[in-house]
């Protein structure tokens, strides 16, 4: 017994069951072949630290294009429409100072909103909103002074200028205007100070008005 089993005649000093002195404990603490049973698992570890973030993969592929949306609502359509008028008669003609320019010809009228009396030389509007307006007048010289000054008028109330330091020139002006009370009256008005004397060119003097409208 000295090389095989112990005083408790169950396991020899190497550890190892005696297979001779295995009995009815066999089940509790050796298996068939004379080896210790192994005992119940211990309990799991902490976790070890994370590791380094790996290197980032090559991009995928492209994927399919998306099917088409849906088509959006139309958008306001923007209608321009208005009057031009020219003064060809008034070649040499004295325009004397706080007088209007009398258009005699209608060029091209596309908007029901903007009439024109040729006897006085005021436009009507019937419409509130927004109107653009161009204008030029030829003129060679002035009765008082070097330059010459012209505006455009609203309800007779001069809002807007267009002057030219030489006297025999083109004095031009635009303007954007805003008609809130209707019916409203634009003109084109000499206020510099005198007479001005129009050139003596095929037109003398040219008026756009545009109505602009959704």
């Amino acid at each position: 017994m000295s090389n095989c089993c112990n005083d408790d005649n169950r396991f020899s000093r190497s550890g190892r069951c005696c297979r001779r002195c295995c009995d009815e404990d066999f089940d509790r603490n050796c298996d068939c072949s004379g080896r210790r049973r192994r005992g119940p698992t211990g309990a799991t570890g902490a976790a070890g630290a994370t590791g380094a973030t790996g290197a980032t993969g090559a991009a995928g592929e492209t994927g399919a294009t998306g099917a088409t949306g849906v088509t959006g609502a139309t958008g306001p359509t923007l209608i321009l429409g208005g009057i031009q008028a020219q003064l060809v008669n008034g070649k040499n003609t004295q325009i004397p100072n706080i007088d209007t320019i009398i258009f005699d010809t209608i060029l091209n009228n596309q908007s029901s909103d903007i009439s024109y009396n040729s006897s006085n030389g005021l436009f009507t509007l019937t419409k509130a909103g927004n109107y653009y307006v161009s204008w030029w007048v030829d003129t060679d010289g002035s009765s008082i002074s070097s330059n010459v000054t012209f505006a455009l008028a609203v309800n007779g109330i001069p809002i807007s200028q267009g002057s030219s330091p030489i006297a025999t020139s083109q004095v031009s002006g635009t303007a954007l205007i805003t008609i809130t009370a209707t019916p409203s009256t634009v003109s084109l008005i000499n206020v510099g100070g005198g007479a001005v004397k129009l050139a003596n060119t095929p037109a003398q003097a040219n008026i756009d008005i545009v109505e602009l409208s959704i």
